[in-house]
């Protein structure tokens, strides 16, 4: 046992021997060539035409609706429609018991019947005293058969209002579309009474134009135009199906809604389709066609205050601070800071090579 004691004191006796031996060796000189430019792989920039788009979630809003209610009391006798249905403007809805106002209509008629015989009778003898020598009757009898004249004469014009009116209710009680839509909930009934003050019978909804509106918030909102001449609006359906149109208005609201802190838009586009119900949702896509910068992805770095690029001017390597606009697929769109005919390098680079000589392979 003290034999291999002894014989590991040795071992290490020996090893420690060794290492002061190593360490007190003079390390190699290596020696770096003064300014020898590094070789790095470069892109040279080049104007791109592109599409810029911007995305937002939209609902379809009716931009015209209108409630159908009686302008009389009487029993509801017809109902022509049902909910969901198309109708044309003029198309019959519903027919109210016409009973009462044509009996109405019929007492009017012979109102105005007896009043234009009168009349008739008093116009005739107001024209006979007229031609009547002057010596055989009296100015008193002229003036009394024109006043009876005018008398059957106003007679008469009232018994044509009083007609006009009777028509006009007998008229109402033929209840027609007022536009073209679709037809809302039904909520009368055959035989129910109803009164101009009671219930809306129905709701017709405009099915064209039909308004897209949708929220921009107050924190990507940098007043930009979004109604651009040369843009295309895409609408995505639910089944995606996609609806396109190149003129447009956008139009906005004049003041932000402080409980989401956000901007509404809407845009009133035509539905001849009728492939827009109002109540959906819809994706709402804004197409602009640009000519830029665009940048792979790997060549942008991120940093606490924006983003920059690397490039190679003049032989040297350089830093260049940079605005991205919103990505392209892989790419960066570069709003400012890179120009058509810069070099930028592709690779990562370390902050010692930053302003050293560099040479640049194409890649």
């Amino acid at each position: 046992m003290k034999k291999v004691f002894i014989l590991l004191i040795f071992c290490v006796l020996i090893m420690g021997g060794l290492f002061f031996v190593f360490r007190t060796q003079p390390a190699p000189h290596i020696v770096l060539k003064d300014n020898a430019p590094i070789t790095l792989p470069v892109h040279t920039l080049e104007n791109q035409d592109f599409t810029y788009t911007k995305n937002f979630i939209g609902s379809v809003e009716a931009v015209q609706s209108v409630g159908i209610v009686p302008y009389l009391s009487a029993f509801l006798k017809e109902v022509y429609i049902q909910s969901g249905d198309e109708v044309t403007q003029g198309e019959t809805l519903f027919l109210l018991d016409e009973k009462i106002p044509l009996a109405n209509l019929n007492q009017a008629k012979e109102a105005v019947s007896q009043a234009f015989a009168k009349r008739e009778n008093a116009k005739t003898y107001y024209e006979r005293m007229k031609r009547t020598d002057s010596k055989a009757i009296s100015k008193t009898d002229l003036e009394q058969a024109k006043s009876e004249y005018d008398e059957a004469e106003a007679a008469y014009q009232k018994a044509l209002a009083a007609e006009s009116q009777a028509q006009t209710m007998y008229n109402y009680t033929i209840i027609q579309a007022p536009i073209s839509g679709w037809v809302g909930d039904i909520t009368a009934t055959v035989g129910e009474y109803l009164s101009p003050e009671s219930k809306t019978l129905a709701t017709i909804v405009r099915f064209s134009p039909v308004r897209l509106a949708f929220s921009v918030p107050m924190s990507v909102y940098k007043g930009d135009d979004l109604s651009d001449n040369n843009a295309t609006l895409q609408v995505v359906l639910a089944d995606k199906h996609i609806l396109e149109f190149t003129k447009f208005k956008v139009a906005r609201n004049n003041q932000a809604d402080k409980t989401t802190d956000s901007l509404s838009f809407f845009i009133d586009v035509p539905n001849n389709q009728k492939l827009l119900m109002p109540g959906a949702f819809v994706e709402v896509r804004f197409l602009y066609p640009k000519t830029g910068i665009l940048v792979n992805k790997n060549w942008i770095t991120l940093t606490p205050t924006g983003a920059e690029a690397t490039l190679l001017k003049n032989k040297l390597v350089e830093k260049q601070p940079v605005e991205i606009g919103t990505p392209i697929g892989t790419q960066y769109w570069i709003k400012s800071g890179l120009n058509a005919g810069d070099t930028i390098i592709t690779v990562p680079v370390s902050p010692f090579q930053i302003g050293q000589p560099a040479k640049g392979i194409p890649q």
